[in-house]
């Protein structure tokens, strides 16, 4: 896996603070690109558990098993960091600008990273809050968000994201491009009523939060795959 760091914003001077996220090789000129998204709290680009990885190793707890099966399916990755904008300066933290909190990192990603590349189909994997920062772009970028993005697979995130969706047109859009997983002993895919009852919610196979994004990794692939020859055939 070759990646490289992009240190955010762009062009920022040497007494700045800064950010920065981590991208594949091939994600400037790959048609399709897989955004993960990590929960606020959760570590750095790369990771969605860090108890986890501490715990049970890399494979249990990082986007590694993510990474390898996008890569191999033909996808860029980018690999996002919402954690990173409050970095110690001088023995005091200071925020990054344009990268506060994730909605504006997912903003400026978006809009300076993404939309230079070549992709016409992206998709987004996101856990916790991250999920947020996804509806935040849809109300932000609409026409973007809704001519790229095909597939939105949200763990642990599914229920608040749809009531934080806005207005009609968003909530449609989202109740085609996404699919949500949460903590829960059902078996793996068992569909679970959402609040609202518009979008698909299913049970992870795991009533252990950290455990949800590697526990569903087949599902979310071949739910990609679903949506992804979906929206090749508008």
């Amino acid at each position: 896996m070759n990646f490289r760091k992009i240190l955010l914003p762009l062009n920022a001077k040497p007494s700045q603070p800064t950010s920065y996220i981590y991208v594949s090789d091939n994600a400037s000129t790959s048609k399709k690109l897989l955004l993960l998204i990590p929960a606020s709290g959760q570590g750095g680009p790369g990771v969605w558990a860090p108890s986890v990885v501490v715990d049970k190793g890399l494979d249990a707890g990082s986007q590694i098993p993510y990474i390898k099966r996008a890569l191999s399916e033909g996808y860029g990755v980018v690999c996002l960091h919402p954690n990173g904008g409050n970095v110690m300066t001088d023995g005091k933290r200071t925020s990054v600008k344009y990268h506060e909190d994730s909605k504006q990192h997912l903003r400026y990603v978006w809009d300076h990273v993404i939309m230079k590349t070549k992709a016409s189909r992206i998709a987004v994997g996101a856990n916790g809050d991250g999920g947020g920062a996804v509806v935040d772009l849809m109300s932000t970028r609409p026409k973007q968000v809704r001519r790229k993005l095909f597939a939105v697979a949200l763990s642990d995130a599914a229920d608040n994201c749809f009531t934080s969706a806005g207005n009609a047109a968003n909530k449609r859009f989202l109740n085609i491009v996404c699919q949500g997983w949460v903590c829960c002993a059902e078996p793996i895919n068992t569909q679970i009523t959402c609040t609202d009852g518009s979008l698909k919610i299913c049970s992870a196979g795991t009533s252990r939060p950290e455990e949800i994004a590697l526990a569903i990794i087949e599902s979310v692939f071949q739910f990609f795959v679903e949506r992804y020859n979906k929206a090749s055939k508008r």
